[in-house]
């Protein structure tokens, strides 16, 4: 279940430059903290924008003369509509504009989409409250947008009875071609496909500190509460919403990713029907070209399909830096962080909390795995499902997946035969799978309800037939929990990856690549005395769901090029398996 109060903030956190203070990622965003700038030990500075003084006035009435310097002034719903008669110029509003009368415009159909707007519109601060739109197709303020729009609030209700809704611009005129800067969103939109706040489709440029808070509706495919499709730059936004209906590709943030996404939070709500597939709550799809680092995902991910995962459905890309504290629910292909992962796929500095719940192929961190490289991952997450489930790695089908540094403190509930702790099962050859001993694999936590085959991390390595390349060691709780924790895992980067607490796992507390440091350190309040202190309590062993097994710590610290863990090995040497 997701914790109603972010129980885990502590994982997420970023420290403020010298001053001691210690806030959660999502908390900084909202007070306008850009997470590039914590890492630099610098603070953003909130660019407010100063009013302009018109100059001349055009024979449509506006002030203003539409130039960058001096804009066309904007003040009521009239003024909006007449940003039509010159889609090439720049403008911006002088005050908070009341758009609840386009819901009676041309008999109820709403606000007619700007077609081509190639200029800028500043809302300096104000808002447009209230835009209404019910038409056929292509439905959104602009139409087409190769465009800049800062600094500016809408509330809008959007309907598309065809293809493509946002609330900003349906469509693009070509690639990189939309800025959104400073932009609040929020209402409704509903489409047939390819819906999204921003824009309905690819072609925006780059995504800075936005907060969207939507509701998104679609039966088919491409849907975020972002974008339907993204291959852009995203950075510092807070996007929150729900997303119902039977699409495919479908993300909290945007239904395909194939640009960047980072420093972000999610919340979503997403339920769709027994057909959807490809759903996260992040992405639907992570293309080769995607990445999303530095990004918190709650809510809960609802889809009866395939290619359920907590932060991506489908990933060949890559993923780095994500915290995932939601709950999973799907079909077939599973994850707490994707529910599908194939190469050229990476995952790295990850974390997962989620509960993930399916019918095969389940996984705390992934689904299925086919030779993707995992790096300093965390699952840390009850996992329950049938056939192939495990506490890392439902179904793992390539000798080539490689992992690295990987946590896995999960409980497993399997009504079928082939559970375990870190891998559910394999399908596979089961020659050259142990190659760098630089790897490390640690393990602790329950496999309960599964009656037939069932292995332990002992059973299944000895299983593995190779010449040892390194020792496994059996550890107690207390030798793999704080301090303790560092000289019996000496393979963990504890200087600059990996961090510890008292009383509970090693974490993954750096995120380099984006330097977001301190990710994983306590969050704290001050008591009544006015001290700090500490109030995240630790996941117990096995992930807190009930099991008459002890929980014996497996840590290993040998390479694994593809299986590492527990359960079922079907040993086919073209990989084969569902």
């Amino acid at each position: 279940m997701v914790s109603e109060n972010t129980d885990h903030d502590d994982e997420r956190s970023v420290v403020n430059d010298g001053e001691n203070t210690s806030v959660t990622r999502r908390d900084a965003l909202k007070a306008g903290a850009s997470l590039s700038a914590f890492a630099l030990g610098s603070k953003y500075v909130t660019g407010s924008v100063a009013a302009q003084t018109s100059t001349s006035t055009t024979t449509g009435g506006l002030a203003g003369s539409g130039t960058e310097a001096d804009p066309y002034q904007i003040e009521t719903i009239d003024d909006l509509d007449k940003m039509r008669d010159a889609p090439g110029a720049h403008y911006a509003l002088t005050s908070n504009i009341d758009a609840t009368p386009t819901e009676t415009w041309e008999s109820g159909a709403g606000w007619d989409p700007i077609q081509e707007f190639t200029g800028s519109l500043n809302g300096r601060g104000y808002t447009i409250n209230g835009l209404y739109i019910d038409r056929s197709a292509q439905c959104a303020l602009f139409r087409k947008a190769t465009a800049v729009v800062e600094n500016i609030t809408i509330n809008a209700d959007i309907t598309s009875q065809g293809y493509k809704a946002a609330i900003i611009a349906a469509q693009h005129q070509g690639a990189g071609s939309l800025t959104v800067r400073d932009v609040t969103l929020s209402g409704t939109i509903s489409g047939g496909t390819q819906v999204g706040a921003i824009t309905a489709m690819r072609g925006i440029k780059t995504v800075k500190r936005c907060t969207i808070d939507v509701s998104a509706q679609s039966e088919n495919g491409a849907v975020g509460l972002v974008a339907g499709a993204f291959d852009g730059t995203m950075e510092d936004c807070i996007v929150s919403g729900s997303i119902t209906g039977g699409a495919t590709g479908v993300g909290g943030i945007v239904g395909g990713n194939y640009g960047t996404i980072r420093g972000c939070c999610v919340t979503a709500d997403i339920d769709m029907g027994s057909d959807s597939h490809d759903v996260g709550g992040v992405a639907g799809i992570n293309g080769e070209s995607g990445v999303i680092e530095a990004v918190d995902v709650e809510g809960t991910v609802t889809a009866g399909g395939n290619m359920v995962g907590g932060a991506v459905g489908e990933c060949l890309g890559t993923i780095r830096g994500v915290f995932v504290d939601a709950t999973v629910n799907g079909s077939q292909y599973v994850g707490g962080v994707t529910g599908f992962a194939e190469t050229p796929a990476k995952i790295e500095l990850a974390t997962s909390r989620a509960g993930v719940t399916g019918d095969s192929q389940v996984g705390g961190l992934v689904g299925k795995a086919i030779a993707p490289i995992v790096t300093n991952a965390a699952a840390r997450s009850p996992v329950t499902g049938g056939t192939a489930t495990g506490g890392l790695i439902g179904h793992l089908s390539s000798n080539s997946t490689a992992l690295h540094s990987v946590v896995v403190a999960a409980s497993v509930d399997s009504t079928a035969n082939s559970a375990g702790g870190v891998i559910g099962k394999r399908t596979y050859s089961k020659s050259g799978r142990v190659t760098d001993p630089a790897v490390s694999v640690f393990w602790d936590g329950d496999v309960a309800g599964v009656t037939g085959e069932i292995g332990t991390v002992g059973d299944t390595i000895a299983d593995l037939d190779r010449a040892a390349t390194g020792q496994m060691y059996e550890l107690t709780t207390s030798e793999a929990t704080g301090d303790t924790a560092t000289g019996n895992m000496p393979a963990l980067d504890f200087d600059s990856v990996w961090g510890v607490r008292d009383g509970d796992y090693p974490v993954v507390e750096s995120i380099q690549s984006v330097g977001c440091t301190g990710a994983n350190l306590p969050s704290t309040d001050d008591d009544d005395t006015g001290n700090e202190t500490t109030t995240e309590e630790p996941i117990p062993p096995g992930g807190g769901v009930a099991s008459s097994q002890d929980s014996v710590v497996k840590w290993i610290p040998w390479g694994v090029a593809g299986l590492l863990g527990l359960g079922l090995a079907a040993d086919n040497e073209e990989g084969g398996g569902e």
